[in-house]
């Protein structure tokens, strides 16, 4: 394939593939005005490039590197002619450099991209929709300041016949250019952007306020979602003959090793039929495919039909007709026909359950362990096999004359229970489906195969080894920064629809202006749940209004549920009220109605709500002088404090000498059970007592089972440092709650253990006096 796609790995940088294995030199256009992400990307590129083994050199548009005589099989233009004053000239000293069977190769952002759209900044003025109106507020003085400009698909076809270029054909790039996860052919229109393998990610987040992928599919049906890329590779042959492909998919593995692309091609445009090749996305990454050949035999000696292609140590192909992928076929049948839907399903599963023969082997470690920790009997775990094949799900198999055939398989467990993969394969139908509401429930398909039970189980089982597979927890430290969260979006849009100061009254001020009024919340779900969990020991709540009657006169841990009409027996002056709802607006507008003037909308996932920033009494020395000023405001450590010891007085002591104000959160009876290997010996409320009469302690406060998180307790208390023993400063989970306390401008600080003491060892001690 001549156009393949670029991804950014966390320990190796932005990969880049640009050509076949036939093209051994490439030109690289470069500039001197690249800024510090251009050149990185550029890079990496270049980098990759080598390690292919394939000659690059490098020209810079500002020097005479560009007017040379030598010919080059591909030129690659990155971005590069959108920082000239005259982009068609660096464009005609590109093509002149192509030789008569090469490729230019050019790749730009796209200033009308959704991204932009959305609120996010354009990638050379760092600022929000400077690109949609033409960058009309950059005067030729500012223009000093940034690095370049970006054009439109229409623009940049003008800049290509300009400079000469005959033929070309435009890719759309989304989410953007540096992490190309899904490349579409401009003569390519997919049935359904909400399967395409990517996820929105942003240079700033932190100012996108609408949901990208819900546009995108507005604009495929509209007709115009290549125009509204947010970035473009442009093949240009130089005498005409363009590469095969349709479609271009990144998986989202981090391991170097299992790195794969899935580039779809038409082969035969009359037929319809799709060349599906699947191969190394880096040079570390190829020698996955015989892994496939592995599989190929499990499933060969089952029966189980195959749709053989070819398969090498860089990759395997294999040719299908895109409309008959079993996914899209199944899941047609459960909107239009939910007998026939049934019965298609149960021989799919029948299909899938016989993979390999049934064992009394020792289950795979990792899942005996999930087994262990949710408690599920023996007599709920069903059939396990000898090889479960996770990846024998609808969306790699096709169906063909009425027979299913897989192909591209590579992931398998061995001595697992069935039900995982049969629940993986009830999933992947149901998330492709148009409208859920013309199927059968869910929870039904479930139940018809026994899972309901332990049904998070069976999933936690598939994720957690995927996760493993595609080493998440990496690849979570790169991503977060750059997802805008659902909760972060709806934030932004409040802010745009409420005056600043009704807006900080609702929105921020949670508990503000309660006093000693009556605590009442609006709502009976998740979100009153997560308020309990998170304030409810130190905010009680006397009543709970919902307006659905099957949950009034019920309670909700022990808060009695009524209607909204209690409101009006109530004076407006003796309550707080606390809605607690995802969508709210209608809320606000009845209980307006009802003469609340004291309200609030809790939103679980804001940044902005959190506790009243505690009273603090300094005290002045004995002489008079103030106290010196210490690194930290407010700081927040954690912990289960059981048989308070030496080890935990010193770090409270140490995290008290460097911050104004102490909390110290206690992990409750119930949080220790689900995640320690033993239980406590002294109860929780014992514990709090204890670690609150500790003079370094400012306040105790409770760590509940769910909430429990860093981002949790830095949403109740906005401390500036978080302490925690340094036994955790290599896990990549604590490098991302790292990441999120950066942003916000807090710290954490590792403090080493006391060695010669600690809980375990006590509790060792302790048990062992026991037993003898």
């Amino acid at each position: 394939m001549d156009i393949t796609a670029i991804r950014k790995n966390i320990m190796a940088g932005i990969v880049g593939c640009l050509c076949d294995d036939s093209v051994s030199h490439i030109f690289c256009v470069r500039s001197r005005r690249e800024d510090d992400w251009m050149t990185e990307w550029i890079d990496s590129i270049v980098v990759e490039l080598r390690k292919r083994e394939i000659e690059v050199t490098e020209g810079y548009i500002e020097d005479d590197g560009l007017r040379i005589d030598e010919r080059y099989d591909r030129v690659f233009v990155p971005c590069i002619f959108e920082l000239a004053s005259e982009p068609e000239n660096v464009l005609k000293m590109a093509i002149n450099l192509v030789s008569e069977s090469g490729k230019l190769i050019v790749a730009a952002n796209n200033r009308l991209g959704i991204r932009y759209f959305c609120g996010d900044n354009d990638p050379y003025t760092d600022r929000c929709f400077d690109g949609l109106d033409g960058y009309i507020k950059i005067s030729k003085m500012d223009k000093k300041f940034v690095s370049g400009r970006a054009y439109s698909r229409y623009e940049i076809k003008n800049y290509l016949e300009k400079a000469g270029v005959r033929y070309s054909k435009f890719y759309s790039v989304f989410p953007n250019i540096i992490y190309p996860a899904t490349i579409l052919a401009e003569d390519y229109e997919p049935t359904d952007m909400r399967k395409m393998g990517f996820e929105p990610l942003y240079r700033n987040r932190g100012s996108v306020f609408l949901y990208e992928r819900q546009m995108m599919e507005t604009l495929l049906k509209e007709g115009s979602i290549h125009a509204f890329a947010n970035a473009y590779f442009i093949e240009c042959p130089k005498n005409g003959g363009f590469a095969d492909v349709s479609r271009i998919e990144l998986d989202t593995y981090c391991d170097k090793s299992q790195q794969e692309i899935r580039i779809f091609g038409y082969s035969d445009k009359q037929t319809g039929e799709v060349k599906v090749c699947e191969k190394a996305a880096s040079s570390e990454g190829r020698e996955f495919a015989p892994g496939i050949s592995r599989i190929q035999e499990i499933l060969d000696k089952s029966g189980i039909s195959i749709l053989y292609g070819d398969v090498t140590d860089k990759g395997f192909a294999v040719n299908i007709n895109e409309s008959e992928l079993a996914y899209v076929y199944l899941s047609s049948l459960a909107e239009t026909d939910k007998e026939m839907f049934l019965k298609e399903l149960d021989r799919f599963m029948d299909i899938v359950s016989h993979l390999s023969d049934t064992t009394n082997e020792k289950l795979d470690e990792h899942v005996a362990k999930i087994l262990k920790r949710h408690n599920v009997p023996e007599d709920r775990i069903g059939a396990v096999l000898k090889d479960v094949v996770l990846d024998l799900t609808p969306d790699k198999c096709i169906y063909k004359n009425r027979e299913y055939y897989f192909f591209g398989q590579r992931h398998v467990i061995h001595n697992c229970p069935v039900k995982v993969l049969i629940r993986r394969v009830i999933d992947v139908i149901y998330n492709n489906l148009e409208n859920r509401s013309d199927a059968l429930e869910i929870a039904d398909i479930y139940s018809r195969y026994d899972l309901l039970d332990d049904i998070d189980v069976w999933g936690e089982i598939y994720g957690n080894r995927m996760s493993q597979l595609r080493n998440d927890a990496e690849v979570h430290l790169w991503r977060e920064p750059l997802i805008a969260s659902e909760g972060m979006i709806n934030s932004n849009r409040k802010t745009m629809a409420f005056p600043i100061q009704e807006y900080l009254r609702i929105f921020v001020d949670l508990f503000k202006n309660i006093g000693s009024r009556k605590l009442v919340l609006f709502g009976s779900g998740l979100y009153a749940k997560q308020f309990l969990q998170r304030y409810g020991r130190r905010h009680p709540v006397d009543m709970i209004i919902d307006n659905n009657p099957k949950s009034q006169g019920k309670d909700l841990d022990g808060i009695p549920i009524a209607s909204a009409d209690e409101l009006t027996n109530m004076s407006p002056n003796d309550y707080k009220l606390i809605i607690c709802v995802k969508q709210f607006e209608n809320i606000l507008r009845q209980i307006k109605k009802l003469g609340v003037t004291n309200y609030s909308v809790f939103d679980p996932d804001s940044d902005l709500q959190s506790e009243p920033e505690p009273e603090m009494n300094v005290r002045t020395n004995e002489d008079g002088s103030q106290p010196e000023k210490k690194k930290y405001h407010i700081g927040y450590v954690a912990g289960v404090f059981d048989l308070f010891h030496k080890g935990h007085l010193n770090l409270l002591k140490r995290a008290k000498e460097q911050c104004d104000y102490l909390i110290a959160g206690v992990c409750t009876d119930e949080w220790v059970s689900a995640n320690k290997k033993s239980g406590t010996f002294i109860p929780f409320e014992e514990r709090l007592e204890i670690v609150d009469s500790c003079k370094y302690v400012d306040k105790a406060v409770e760590v509940p089972l769910y909430d429990s998180g860093i981002r949790e307790a830095w949403r109740l208390y906005h401390f500036d440092v978080q302490f925690s023993g340094n036994d955790h400063d290599d896990s990549p989970s604590w490098i991302a709650d790292k990441q999120f306390l950066e942003e916000r401008g807090a710290d954490i600080v590792f403090f080493p253990y006391t060695e010669s003491t600690s809980s375990t060892k006590l509790k060792a001690l302790i048990n062992k006096k026991l037993e003898s």
